[in-house]
């Protein structure tokens, strides 16, 4: 049974802090978010369980406030970011007690307090004089910022300006979408990862979730159809930059031309050229309508040798008759694995699936064609020319040596004119 960490003795409090998750909310602290409560301790330690996820940053735990000869310093020169918990629950001015954030920089640190109060209370000054030692050696920035709306909603602007620094922004140049703060903060407790924050009057905010390869943070984002053909080519783009072999490749290929510059340009969070990548795969995609995914990737793999070996597969066909127990072999290098969805797909898994398109054995047209002995035209029935008449079976199998396989899953549907589609 998981310890209460408000029952926790004080030289257990830092080693829970550094758990990995010693915050689940409950659903009455959802509520405390969701009906515009002040947010307490549990919802902060929460949050800095998803900054420790992102970053190499390690928030101390703000359980520690009042403890502070617990709290582990950090080095000069070492980045680190936090909640902290600053006045007093006796301050009439903050409404019993408030949150600001603290970020210092390797050099510098910056206070972000949605009150703009310019000065530290006692506790908070002593809680960063702990984790800082160096505190009185470096200079301490009060930056202005969006002030809260009203006595609750310190928590809610805290974490957006924490947010905005991971995201490499300063929070004193952003304006937060208001109303959407404490349902920005449910949706990241859902999806247990940093999103940004909405803003203010800048219409729609895509969200970015970030994932971290190599000690390196890259953003998942989604990309303008402002055509509207190029969706194709976008999804494409975002499938194979999902695969740490093509950010490896690409992160550190010299050699430029529109695939690498388009993957380059996702990686640093600059526009991408999507309509220049449609026509470095083939002048077939330059036409503004909208395209077969699987067609527009396979010529895309075609013009980039290290991005095809990255997802090249063999394909091998099985033909095996019933009659007279003949097996052929067909192995075909392939790139995407087409797989056709069972009728109860919403109950499958990737390895029924799987299991249901390449182990499972399908009559053929193909006649089996094979030359008998005499003792064979014996013990089955022949036509004239003496060929084995009996019907194939075949199946599907696959190789590869890659960690990573494109997969194409088809519906199968019938088209007005009774022809099978997908």
């Amino acid at each position: 049974m998981q310890k209460n960490p408000h029952d926790l003795t004080d030289f257990d409090r830092e080693n829970f802090a550094m758990q990995k998750n010693p915050y689940d909310l409950t659903d009455s602290d959802k509520d405390l978010v969701f009906t515009g409560e002040k947010l307490k301790d549990q919802h902060v330690e929460k949050f800095h369980q998803l900054i420790k996820i992102a970053t190499s940053t390690l928030p101390r735990s703000i359980l520690l406030a009042n403890k502070t000869e617990l709290v582990r310093p950090i080095s000069r020169g070492t980045r680190h970011l936090q909640i902290i918990h600053c006045c007093t629950d006796q301050c009439n001015e903050c409404l019993g007690g408030h949150w600001i954030c603290f970020y210092y920089d390797g050099e510098n640190i910056f206070i972000y307090d949605s009150l703009n109060l310019k000065s530290l209370y006692k506790n908070a000054e002593d809680f960063l004089r702990a984790l800082c030692p160096f505190f009185d050696d470096v200079s301490t920035y009060f930056s202005d910022v969006q002030y809260q709306a009203n006595g609750k909603d310190c928590g809610p602007h805290a974490m957006a300006m924490a947010t905005s620094v991971v995201f490499g922004e300063d929070p004193s140049t952003v304006d937060y979408n208001r109303k959407l703060l404490r349902r920005h903060i449910l949706l990241m407790n859902e999806k247990n990862v940093l999103i940004p924050f909405p803003k203010e009057n800048n219409g729609f905010t895509p969200i970015r979730v970030e994932y971290r390869a190599q000690g390196r943070l890259f953003y998942i984002r989604g990309l303008p159809n402002s055509d509207g053909v190029s969706c194709y080519a976008n999804a494409t783009l975002q499938s194979i930059i999902h695969c740490k072999p093509v950010r490896q490749h690409f992160s550190s290929v010299t050699e430029l031309n529109d695939l690498s510059r388009a993957i380059k340009d996702y990686l640093s969070n600059s526009t991408v050229l999507i309509r220049e990548l449609r026509s470095f795969a083939h002048k077939m995609f330059e036409v503004e309508q909208q395209q077969d995914v699987s067609e527009f990737m396979t010529f895309l793999f075609a013009k980039s040798s290290n991005l095809s070996s990255i997802f090249k597969h063999s394909l091998i066909t099985i033909r095996t008759c019933a009659s007279c127990g003949s097996e052929t072999k067909n192995e075909m290098e392939n790139y995407i694995l087409n797989l056709q969805l069972p009728n109860n797909y919403k109950n499958c898994d990737l390895q029924m699936i799987l299991d249901h398109n390449l182990r499972i054995w399908t009559a053929t047209v193909i006649d089996c064609g094979k030359e008998l002995s005499e003792e064979e035209k014996q013990s089955m029935e022949c036509n004239q020319n003496g060929h084995c008449p009996g019907k194939k079976m075949e199946k599907m199998d696959l190789t590869t040596k890659n960690d990573f396989i494109i997969v194409s899953l088809n519906i199968p549907r019938m088209t007005r004119l009774g022809e099978l589609g997908k």
